[in-house]
């Protein structure tokens, strides 16, 4: 597809603007594009080549696009990508879902550290929507860090149903008339050779949960009968011994106890949960629990006009008495959680500014600009470069 070329859905008709490279081995190419409204989507087409395999390319997308279809138009799944139109005439199809904003897991990975707070909010996302599509007798097949964007909002989406399968539970097993399909690495072992069950996806979920807590593939830390040699914890220091037992259940063979994803969520649930704390900020020796989102300013009784007129409807979680200063803003800074278990902070246009302590000095904060907060973060709420800090506190992940 080249770029500024015209597409035809049922629903409705797109615009090229550019087509990505084509991947080695992939079935399908991918086009951003945009709808009648300039609304950003993704269009994936069959790679024709002329090997012979065009046919099968053909029908494979075909049937990503039934499955996407058949979770999109039931009770859809947050986290997992949307199916939005296809091509109108039969003799040149092409599928159109939703565009996620975000950065893979593998992107991620690659340019910063996860903390195992952040891991296990992801972990648990991908599990939930597995055990979705799993009542609806469905496999992914592909599960790797390559086929989930975390998008900033919604956290963890899956992608690339180019590979999944379904009506599983009615499939003889043993047979060899299956396509081999998935990535040596990250699919278990027994897909290649005839097997298929939900407990592929689990152990992909594994090897995944692996690689974001490790930020290397596991295969590297496993013998010939893939069984693994070392666990997370010891592999990188300060991951939780819980957690790195959540992985050797999933993908190692002598201790794989899950076969569903419901009881990973069961097992993760028991094994981590009660040594994870509610995240909180210590100010002036007081502990404050942190909510999905916690704005801190100025205590006051109500929210004036002034509040309203900068879309401020109800006062600060965190209300601090100044004794007369008001060196604060009424709505001062914001603190909240996206769907991947990240904090971020984000000064709400105050009058005096807020900092964070970087690198052995404080850094001020850019304005309506969101940053990610790490654990251990100082902040500064009202900083001057020559007086220094008004009143700060320390972000705690547990």
């Amino acid at each position: 597809m080249t770029a500024n070329s015209i597409m035809k859905g049922k629903f409705d008709t797109y615009k090229i603007i550019k087509t990505l490279p084509a991947a080695a081995g992939g079935m399908a190419s991918v086009s951003f594009a945009t709808n009648s409204r300039g609304q950003e989507v993704v269009i994936k087409s069959p790679k024709i080549t002329g090997d012979g395999n065009d046919d099968m390319r053909i029908d494979k997308l075909r049937v990503e696009a039934e499955i996407l279809r058949d979770i999109s138009t039931s009770a859809s799944h947050n986290c997992i990508v949307k199916y939005l139109d296809e091509s109108a005439q039969s003799n040149d199809f092409f599928l159109v879902i939703e565009k996620i904003n975000g950065k893979t897991i593998k992107e991620l990975v690659t340019s910063q550290p996860l903390t195992e707070q952040a891991v296990l909010g992801y972990f648990e996302n991908i599990i939930k929507a597995l055990n979705f599509i799993h009542k609806k007798n469905i496999i992914h097949r592909d599960i790797k860090p390559n086929n989930i964007i975390i998008d900033p909002i919604r956290g963890p989406v899956l992608i690339d149903f180019g590979a999944a399968k379904q009506g599983w539970t009615q499939m003889q097993q043993g047979q060899g008339n299956e396509t081999i399909i998935g990535t040596p690495g990250w699919s278990c072992p027994h897909q290649f050779t005839g097997g298929l069950s939900t407990s592929c996806d689990i152990y992909s979920a594994g090897a995944v949960l692996f690689y974001m807590l490790v930020g290397k593939e596991p295969k590297f830390y496993m013998n010939s009968t893939h069984t693994l040699t070392q666990e997370p914890n010891q592999v990188r220091s300060g991951i939780s011994r819980e957690i790195s037992t959540i992985v050797k259940n999933s993908i190692d063979p002598d201790h794989r106890l899950v076969s569903s994803a419901d009881d990973l969520l069961m097992h993760s649930k028991k094994s981590v949960s009660p040594s994870i704390t509610q995240p909180y900020i210590l100010l002036e020796g007081i502990k404050y629990q942190l909510k999905n989102e916690t704005d801190i300013g100025r205590a006051h009784q109500t929210c004036d006009r002034s509040c309203h007129s900068a879309g401020y409807q109800i006062k600060p979680t965190i209300p601090l008495i100044e004794k007369g200063r008001n060196y604060l803003s009424k709505h001062h800074i914001r603190i909240w959680k996206d769907g991947g278990g990240y904090f971020w902070i984000q000064d709400l246009r105050s009058r005096n500014g807020s900092a964070i302590f970087s690198n052995g000095s404080y850094r001020r904060l850019t304005p309506g600009k969101k940053e990610l907060l790490n654990p251990k973060s100082v902040v500064a709420l009202c900083y001057n470069a020559s007086k220094g800090a008004y009143i700060t506190f320390t972000f705690h992940e547990r």
